[in-house]
């Protein structure tokens, strides 16, 4: 096993001597490195520790999202056969990817989904809307055994999502998204962003939305059976981009 910066970082510190100096930077190739010791964690503290990762970072650059300041737009890919290798040793048969977005390199997520079948899992994970327009990846990820996605929804509102360079969402899709991973056998846990700069007090009252709630969001999420949503606050934190943009208005 080639030796990485981390193993190096803990053999300095092991002497008693400091690591500091060359900033760390992540190799193209995520593959050939040491596997996570899972099995050093108590499992009465978790609710799975077949926790696994395909691929690290993502092609989108979505302002609000810490990926692009952490990775840039580089995506490192474990190779498949490593992957599958992984939870065959751990003996998973229900586990989560933990990758940002899982189908972010198409050709990769197809290689996966195909070498996951024979293993017989249930899995779940994380991805974009873009899925549920791409018909022969959403057969090939129900197929291989995903049960259940983290999407980001993020905003009912177009300016709110062209915005944050997020324009690919759209919420007039949100419902066919998510009637194509039901019909899939899959679950969406979709999570909203509130304090964008197209939100008003009314992101929350909207008139259109007719029955007991006018609480849009919510309405939406029963509506259509969305399981469970997150919501995510934008505070004013100093010395972030959100807190110059609040002290500007």
């Amino acid at each position: 096993m080639r030796k990485t910066r981390g193993h190096r970082c803990c053999a300095t510190w092991s002497r008693g001597r400091s690591s500091r100096g060359t900033p760390w930077r992540p190799t193209r190739a995520s593959s050939g490195g040491p596997s996570h010791g899972v099995d050093l964690l108590p499992s009465r503290r978790f609710l799975t520790k077949n926790v696994f990762e395909a691929t690290r970072g993502c092609v989108h650059t979505c302002e609000f999202c810490v990926v692009p300041t952490a990775w840039g737009r580089t995506l490192y890919r474990k190779s498949v056969k490593e992957v599958v290798e992984e939870i065959r040793r751990h003996g998973a048969r229900k586990l989560i990817f933990v990758d940002l977005n899982i189908i972010a390199d198409r050709e990769h997520a197809k290689a996966l989904f195909i070498a996951l079948m024979p293993l017989r899992v249930h899995w779940y994970g994380l991805a974009t809307v873009l899925l549920a327009d791409d018909p022969e990846l959403l057969d090939l990820c129900a197929r291989s055994g995903c049960r259940g996605l983290l999407m980001g929804l993020e905003s009912m509102s177009p300016a709110n999502l062209k915005g944050s360079r997020k324009g690919f969402n759209r919420p007039d899709s949100y419902v066919r998204v998510v009637e194509r991973l039901h019909a899939h056998g899959i679950a969406l846990q979709g999570c909203f962003v509130f304090g964008l700069d197209d939100d008003r007090p009314d992101v929350f009252l909207d008139g259109r939305v007719r029955g007991r709630s006018k609480d849009r969001l919510a309405a939406f999420c029963h509506r259509h059976a969305v399981p469970q949503h997150a919501l995510v606050q934008t505070t004013r934190s100093r010395r972030t981009h959100p807190h110059a943009q609040l002290g500007a208005l």
